[in-house]
This record gives C-alpha cells, sequence and structure tokens, in this order.
C-alpha cells in the first residue's frame, strides 16, 4: 500500500509540473508598409494550437463603428464561446483575429 502511495505522489507531483493547455487571447502590432502605420489587432489560438502545428482555419471578426479589437473579447465572450463550440464539435479549432478598426471605412 505505501509503494502505491508513493507512487500516486510522483504522479501527481509530474502532473503539477507540466503547463495546462489551454486557449489564449492576446493583442499584437504589426507595422503595415502600405498604411505607413502600425496596426493592431488581437487574437484568439484555441487549446493546444503551436505554430510548428498543422494549419488551422482563420477567421476575421470585425468590430462595430467606434469599437475596437477587443470588443469580441469583453462584449461577446469571445474566448469562452469559441471554447465551448470547439469543444462540442459545433466548429473546428480555428484562429480568430480581429484587427482594429477604428472608423476608417
Amino acid at each position: 500500500m505505501r509503494a502505491l502511495q508513493q507512487t500516486a505522489f510522483v504522479v501527481l507531483c509530474i502532473s503539477a509540473q507540466i503547463p495546462a493547455q489551454a486557449s489564449t487571447v492576446v493583442s499584437r502590432t504589426f507595422h503595415s508598409n502600405a498604411l505607413k502605420r502600425d496596426w493592431s489587432y488581437t487574437l484568439y489560438l484555441p487549446t493546444g494550437y503551436r505554430n510548428d502545428g498543422p494549419r488551422i482555419p482563420v477567421l476575421y471578426l470585425l468590430h462595430g463603428n467606434n469599437g475596437d479589437a477587443n470588443d469580441w473579447v469583453t462584449q461577446g465572450h469571445l474566448q469562452s464561446a469559441a471554447d465551448a463550440l470547439i469543444d462540442h464539435k459545433d466548429m473546428p479549432p480555428v484562429a480568430i483575429v480581429m484587427p482594429q478598426g477604428g472608423t476608417d471605412w
């Protein structure tokens, strides 16, 4: 019994050191030579996404007039909604890009 307890303890310690894979939402900026300015965007990456992993579809979401790139995250609860849709297999894992559009049409 003692050996089983020690084994369970070791497994728990190792598991605690492995970071949990979770979806992420990050804000980034890139420079546009065509527009001669920096442009910001918010990006959702699904659970398990890796830069060196398989390619996944990309969905672009635009905010409304006078909105910003984070509106889908803060007002639309994008991360929890996308996570649930992917978990329930209602949509495949996707990267979601939300550019800052301002009111420049």
